[in-house]
Formats: structure tokens, C-alpha cells, sequence
């Protein structure tokens, strides 16, 4: 017990300046050890921002902690090891819930917006050649009437496919995503989150795949 403590303590040290030195062991001695010096073991709770959250004050990577009460409920914490500093998982959820709702939308008309909408403009600029070709004679008109009707047929289903789905989207939240899916995003278009524990702030700062697709989206 007393070498886990002395690993504990170590590593609390290291990670202290975890953007400077690399740490001296993996993460699953430091579970192990926090395990044996605390009889609680952090792997079985899920954290959701696992690896995201930053102190915003010293710069520090934020350690998992947590809490069981009397009620048999567990609450989850990130502390900054440096300030020793605590915020509830939940409070960083209220502040930015906005966002991670905002990030859902935006990869879900990303991935399933994209293509009807590309094909939607490529209809819509076959209609316009086909029209120009008509106004300037160089068209057959029987062939002109039928590609239109085509054209404009295919152009009311794409309009139909993406409104429809549009509304879906709209109504998505993050928290109506699967366990899978939530940390999947987060690790794709969070690349840290800001806890000023003092002004009680929290900034989410995103990835540059993130912003990318917030400029097709947007």
C-alpha cells in the first residue's frame, strides 16, 4: 500500500506538469494505484469528457475524481491538480449543453445533408443548361420537355428528402445519442474544454474538423 501511495503521489506530481513532461507511467498503473490508495476503482464510471477538460487559470490536464453519497449516487469531478480546483461533470454539462446539442445537428446535416444537397445543385444546374440549349434553339423540344420533367420530378423529391430530414435534425439533442456516439463526437470535434473555476466559466474549443464542417453547414 504505502509503494501505491508513493506511485499516487509521484504521478500526481508528473501530471501536474503534464504539458511539459511526459508522464513517467501509463495510465493504467495510475488507475491501479488510485484503485489500492483510495478503494475506489475511476475506470468503472464514465467520464464523459475524459481528456478534455483543461484549467483554464494554470493550464493543467484536470484529473477524474468522484464522490459517492449516502443516496448511493456517484458524482463525477474533474480537479485540477495544480489549483486543486473541483467541477461537477453535470455543472460543465450546464453550461455548454447549447453546444454539444448545436455539434449534433451540425454533424448530422453534415453527413446526411451533404449529398442530396450536392446532387440538389447539380439538378438544379442540368435545368438551367437545359434551358439555355431550348432558349437558343440547339435543343430538340420533345427531348427538352422530357429531360425537364425528369429533371424537376427528381428536383421535388430532393427538396422533399431534405426538408424532411432538416426537421429531424432539428429536434436532435446530445444527450438523445447513444453512449457511443456522444464520445465519439467529442472526440472528433472537442479538442478541449476551458474550466475557469474561479469565474466559473467553461469554453468548449473545437477541433479544426469541427470548424470545417461548420463552414459547409453554415
Amino acid at each position: 500500500m504505502d509503494r501505491m501511495l508513493e506511485i499516487q503521489q509521484m504521478l500526481t506530481d508528473t501530471l501536474s506538469h503534464a504539458d511539459h513532461t511526459p508522464a513517467i507511467v501509463d495510465e493504467e498503473l495510475w488507475d491501479k494505484a488510485n484503485a489500492n490508495a483510495t478503494g475506489r476503482d475511476f475506470r468503472k464510471f464514465h467520464y464523459l469528457f475524459k481528456g478534455k477538460v483543461w484549467c483554464d487559470s494554470c493550464g493543467c490536464e484536470c484529473e477524474h475524481t468522484s464522490t459517492t453519497k449516502s443516496n448511493g449516487i456517484t458524482y463525477l469531478y474533474y480537479r485540477c491538480p495544480t489549483c486543486h480546483t473541483y467541477m461537477n461533470e453535470s455543472r460543465i454539462i450546464h453550461f455548454i449543453g447549447d453546444s454539444l446539442d448545436d455539434m449534433v445537428r451540425t454533424h448530422y446535416i453534415y453527413e446526411d445533408l451533404r449529398k442530396p444537397k450536392k446532387r440538389y445543385q447539380l439538378v438544379s444546374d442540368e435545368m438551367r443548361e437545359l434551358i439555355y440549349g431550348y432558349s437558343y434553339r440547339s435543343l430538340d423540344e420533345d427531348y427538352y420537355r422530357k429531360m425537364m420533367e425528369i429533371y424537376s420530378e427528381e428536383k421535388k423529391e430532393l427538396e422533399e428528402t431534405i426538408s424532411k430530414r432538416k426537421q429531424e435534425i432539428q429536434n436532435m439533442i446530445f444527450f438523445s445519442q447513444s453512449a457511443d456516439e456522444q464520445k465519439a463526437m467529442i472526440r472528433a470535434y472537442i479538442d478541449h474544454i476551458n474550466v475557469d473555476y474561479m469565474m466559473n466559466t467553461v469554453e468548449p474549443i473545437y477541433t479544426s474538423e469541427y470548424e470545417r464542417i461548420q463552414k459547409y453547414v453554415f
